[in-house]
């Protein structure tokens, strides 16, 4: 029976300035990186669908190049988000991964 009454008060909506928030000053200072690798991603879509052959062959020079990228960025969000997030050294450690992959792929 207690699982059927209501709430005396509704259910609050909290609008406000992401920016406000830590994780949001945080994003508001690397937001360039988001964009950088979004545009990465559909001019790469771009590429490989207009030139299919010729991308299968550079295709693992991109992801090698790709991972390299990722890796670097995900380690500098990792040390901006050091303050506000309990867990920052799993991303860190995701992209040291990465880095270790992509550095790997360029060697072989």
């Amino acid at each position: 029976m207690a699982l059927l009454k209501t709430r005396k008060r509704p259910l609050e909506r909290r609008e406000g300035n992401m920016a406000t928030t830590e994780i949001g000053k945080a994003l508001n200072r690397v937001w360039w990186a988001l964009v950088i690798r979004g545009a990465f991603a559909i001019i790469l879509g771009i590429f490989i669908i207009a030139r299919p052959l010729e991308s299968v062959a550079a295709f693992a020079l991109v992801i090698a190049i790709w991972a390299v990228v990722q890796g670097l960025v995900n380690m500098v969000h990792a040390f901006d988000l050091r303050s506000v997030a309990p867990h920052w050294w799993l991303l860190l450690l995701s992209g040291l991964i990465s880095t270790a992959f992509g550095v790997a792929a360029l060697y072989y």
